[in-house]
């Protein structure tokens, strides 16, 4: 499965201006038609500034029976015409997916890649060119450097492939063709920030949605984000920290500094937080908010990917192996083989299921925790899976951001069978399960679906900002990591 066009794992976005004074750190969710209302007195501002602008004009009328507001959306010239550059860069993204599909990787021979760069670069030559002409990027100066960067850098990689394939070097020749191909999903990222999409529409009305209550600044990409009792935590994916919110106020309450990059997966145990990065998982003691010990992720194995920890052990993807570890020194104390690449993993009730890598068809391993054995591999229609959510009786994942398939999958954990599909319209990090519902976030289209855990079927959507990765859920109140705003979302659920 290819990565690009999406921000899954290994994934961030170019660089990002919020205000990270006290002030600005907790704000009233404005929904779009509240942002509207300013829209004719920033409108100017923004492109002048080299900014830009997603608003329409709107009016307002008060109830006075009812007590509520109705708001009446006009929308204006400006506004139809950046709906349409919009759409218009979806469309070429989206054609420039379809072209590149089958082409993430090649056969590492001679003609294999020089066939598949060639291939490469006519998409380049065509429609990601036009891309850089649009309107819509020129308007942002950031973006269009950015795009216009990773575009000469892809170019570079080609020419640097195919110079090391005429050396006779295929290894380093197919590694420069993957890096040039992973361009593209960097690219995709950048137009997702000036709200177009990659698969094939632009975002969908946002009407009848349910608007998130507050948003939170974090000041860059976040992460991960879990929730416990009155605090939700945040890993940066290029902060170096891990930000701390009073889940009573929607405040940030502490920004603890990790040394090491990449922060992503953060898991809250009796112990203390535990989260994820580059090189190390670290523990953070919450009655300090500073981090205690660093666990390498080599003392653990040589090929340590995905991770999670919980109240006894971390559970390491380490190649085809399933590790459990100390969470003292990294120290292995038992390994499973899994039939396929360990991709994601959760722990719960004494037992561990274990995700398909990206790349391979989709499967969900359920493994016994104490005897470390798999007590069954269940193919799933959906691939990249991501980290499965376990119920007490019907496990849940469904597509990272950029699979083929972005389903979410119901798995009985006792038979072993999958019981429930329900269609996503594009996929996202880590979901979340309550007793009644899973929700899984649809990154590419700014949404979260409630799926219903009993039928299977969608019963409400949320308006979850302009890229939700990630979310998570404790009591009544839903957190939503939306990457590319820098951004927590709050929701209270019905």
């Amino acid at each position: 499965m290819w990565p690009m066009f999406g921000t899954g794992p290994g994934r961030t976005l170019g660089p990002m201006k919020h205000r990270t004074d006290d002030t600005n750190v907790m704000r009233p969710w404005l929904t779009r038609r509240d942002l509207a209302i300013a829209a004719v007195a920033v409108t100017t501002l923004m492109v002048a500034c080299g900014g830009s602008t997603r608003s329409a004009s709107t009016s307002s009328a008060q109830s006075t029976a009812s007590g509520t507001t109705t708001t009446t959306t006009t929308v204006s010239s400006e506004q139809q015409q950046r709906a349409a550059a919009r759409a218009t860069a979806s469309t070429l993204c989206a054609d420039a997916k379809a072209r590149l599909s089958g082409l993430e990787s090649v056969a590492s021979t001679a003609t294999a890649l020089s066939s598949a760069s060639a291939s490469v670069r006519s998409i380049i030559d065509s429609d990601v060119t036009k891309l850089t002409a649009l309107d819509l990027v020129r308007a942002d100066q950031a973006a269009e450097h950015e795009l216009q960067a990773n575009l000469d850098e892809a170019r570079a990689d080609l020419d640097r492939s195919a110079a090391r394939v005429a050396a006779g070097d295929l290894s380093s020749g197919s590694a420069l063709y993957s890096d040039a191909v992973d361009h593209f999903g960097e690219m995709a990222s950048i137009l997702r920030r000036l709200g177009a999409t990659c698969d094939g529409d632009p975002q969908q009305s946002r009407d009848g949605m349910i608007a998130p209550v507050a948003a939170i600044d974090v000041g860059t990409v976040p992460g991960q984000v879990t929730a416990a009792g009155d605090n939700v935590w945040v890993s940066l994916f290029d902060g170096r920290s891990v930000v701390r919110i009073d889940a009573r106020t929607s405040r940030v309450v502490a920004t603890i500094p990790v040394d090491d990059d990449d922060l992503r997966t953060i898991q809250v145990t009796t112990d203390g937080v535990w989260v994820r990065g580059a090189t190390a998982i670290h523990h953070i003691d919450p009655n300090t908010n500073q981090v205690t010990r660093s666990v390498p992720k080599r003392a653990i194995g040589d090929n340590i990917t995905r991770a999670y920890v919980d109240d006894d052990a971390i559970w390491a993807c380490n190649g085809a192996t399933l590790v459990r570890a100390s969470k003292d020194d990294g120290h292995p104390d038992a390994t499973v083989t899994l039939p396929y690449q360990c991709g994601t993993l959760t722990s719960a009730g004494g037992q561990v299921w274990v995700a398909s890598d990206a790349g391979q068809p989709g499967q969900l391993s359920h493994v016994d925790a104490s005897s470390m054995t798999v007590v069954a591999t269940v193919p799933t229609p959906t691939d990249d899976a991501t980290f499965p959510a376990i119920g007490s009786n019907v496990v849940w994942t469904h597509g990272q951001d950029g699979t083929t398939h972005p389903l979410a999958v119901g798995v009985d954990a006792a038979t072993h069978t999958v019981v429930h599909t329900a269609p996503l319209p594009s996929g996202s990090g880590p979901g979340s399960l309550t007793a009644t519902d899973y929700y899984a976030a649809a990154t590419g289209h700014g949404i979260v679906e409630a799926i219903n855990v009993a039928s299977g079927t969608i019963e409400r959507t949320f308006d979850a900002g302009a890229a939700p990765n990630a979310l998570s859920i404790s009591g009544r109140t839903m957190w939503v990591a939306d990457e590319a705003a820098g951004q927590i979302l709050r929701f209270e659920l019905p």
